[in-house]
């Protein structure tokens, strides 16, 4: 029997955009550590901006 997800069970799988941004922030520091990309590389990667780099890093 094939089952489909309903809108329900969908939305258990979703995450917030403030999360979404959070999880790209770890990968962009990671990748910095890493590989030694700059912030400006690593946020041009993952999507998102020097900012969101700086304010998840200060807010730790």
């Amino acid at each position: 029997m094939k089952e489909e997800l309903t809108s329900k069970m969908h939305s258990e799988f979703t995450v917030t955009s403030q999360t979404d941004v959070l999880h790209k922030v770890i990968a962009a520091v990671s990748t910095m550590n890493k590989l030694g990309y700059s912030e400006q590389k690593a946020a041009e990667i993952y999507g998102i901006s020097v900012d969101d780099i700086r304010s998840y890093l200060t807010s730790l």
